[in-house]
């Protein structure tokens, strides 16, 4: 196995079973975002949901591999504050000894972000120093087709917001049964206030 082909967790399914109906789900959405009027906007884009535990960081590592498979080059900013997940979905976290178990993959047009080059945690500048993220940000859409942020979900938005605003664009992920109706139209409402284009809402299953 060459250095480039990871192991990848079991949870990304549009690597582990690229022709199921969750992973066709995942491309469905990728392609429309692809068509979207807003297309170029969509290549930098925050995923954003209303609490913890809803499927935010697995969506985000199963959009990558989408876009990988389809021949992109993709950058994964990893700005969870806590749980931070990416590095262990695609087998990369250098914490444990053992790879999670999956299936490998090749990922040499895959990069995965927590720092920016002076070595600030990418989680903490967006909302203590914005403009260092955006600027981060820059960089990587300049090397890369897609750019996806990763953020925690907390109770005033404000990962949200700051992450969408030097994004650019955000989608929100939902989950089925447990995301209540009125905390995610606030959500929806607080996106729509900063100049950021909302590019649709993602319902997770149960």
């Amino acid at each position: 196995m060459s250095d480039s082909h990871q192991i990848v967790d079991r949870a990304v399914h549009v690597a582990w079973q690229p022709r199921a109906p969750a992973a066709e789900a995942v491309r469905v959405i990728l392609a429309r975002l692809s068509v979207s009027p807003a297309h170029e906007r969509t290549r930098c884009m925050a995923i954003a949901g209303c609490q913890p535990s809803e499927g935010r960081s697995t969506f985000v590592a199963n959009l990558a591999m989408a876009a990988l498979q389809a021949g992109e080059t993709v950058a994964i900013v990893d700005a969870a504050r806590t749980g931070a997940r990416q590095r262990a979905l695609f087998g990369w976290d250098d914490n444990t000894t053992s790879a999670p178990a999956g299936t490998a993959v090749e990922l040499s047009a895959l990069h995965i972000v927590t720092h920016d080059r002076e070595g600030r945690s990418l989680a903490d500048t967006v909302t203590d120093a914005p403009a260092y993220l955006g600027t981060a940000l820059a960089e990587l859409r300049a090397r890369h087709d897609r750019v996806l942020i990763d953020i925690s979900a907390d109770a005033h938005d404000l990962d949200a917001l700051n992450a969408a605003r030097q994004a650019g664009a955000a989608v929100v992920l939902f989950k089925r049964d447990t995301t209540r109706l009125a905390r995610a139209n606030r959500l929806l409402e607080r996106l729509s206030e900063t100049d950021a284009a909302v590019l649709g809402s993602v319902l997770a299953p149960r």
